[in-house]
């Protein structure tokens, strides 16, 4: 359900489009999003082509999800959320923790 969008400025110098995006991480990012990616050079917004063709692209991605958009299913949203809080709640009790530990090494 995602395209990455390179621009211009995105990458340094006369590195190439092709040669910044045989990062590893950028592979790995690109993989993830189904192998789509699109580079619009902000230097050229006269060449229409560029929209067009992520415009393109994007029609065919829609297209291949069955003209759905992203939708995360309900448990797997309910076990994230619960997951979240109870990440919360640790980190909440560590800093009162530490605040503790620092309050009790003042006083001492």
């Amino acid at each position: 359900h995602m395209i990455v969008l390179f621009t211009c400025e995105d990458h340094p110098g006369d590195t190439t489009t092709q040669q910044f995006i045989e990062n590893e991480n950028l592979q790995w990012l690109i993989g993830k999003c189904g192998n789509r990616y699109h580079v619009l050079n902000t230097k050229n917004w006269g060449d229409g082509s560029q929209v067009t063709e992520l415009l393109k692209k994007i029609q065919e991605m829609v297209e291949g999800n069955r003209g759905g958009h992203y939708e995360i299913n309900r448990d797997t949203l309910q076990q994230v959320e619960k997951k979240r809080t109870e990440q919360e709640k640790k980190a909440d009790e560590r800093r009162i923790k530490n605040q503790q530990l620092k309050d009790k090494t003042r006083k001492t």
